[in-house]
């Protein structure tokens, strides 16, 4: 993602807040986009709330809030295919099959090697 696209993705955030009567200003934002390799958050900083994505290429795979009594989910759960009922690790591996042939050699070798452990550094 060039950084023209993120600011247009932060301006179209800030657009659909405020129709939904929600006050929020780009300044109100701070903005972290860590492209590959990713390296998971280690925490959430207390009392911000987060809204975060996952993106392969073009496609997003899967975008969330996390807040202070949803840290987990923000730093940890999508990364383990075990920890929780519904996350990205999991939908991946479900997707496995699909994926096949629509996506890199090496982008399959780390969706096969998910399992309960945490396989996303």
């Amino acid at each position: 993602m060039t950084n023209a696209e993120l600011a247009l993705l932060i301006d179209d955030l800030v657009a659909v807040a405020n129709r939904a009567q929600v006050i929020l200003a780009r300044s109100d934002l701070e903005v972290e986009f860590t492209g590959p390799p990713h390296v998971r958050p280690s925490r959430l900083p207390f009392p911000k709330q987060a809204v975060y994505g996952f993106l392969f290429s073009e496609h997003c795979l899967k975008v969330g809030k996390a807040g202070p009594s949803s840290e987990a989910r923000y730093t940890s759960q999508h990364y383990n295919a075990k920890s929780s009922g519904s996350n990205l690790a999991k939908s991946l591996l479900k997707a496995a099959e699909r994926l096949q042939g629509k996506v890199p050699v090496e982008v399959m070798e780390s969706v096969r090697s998910l399992t309960g452990n945490c396989a996303f550094r």
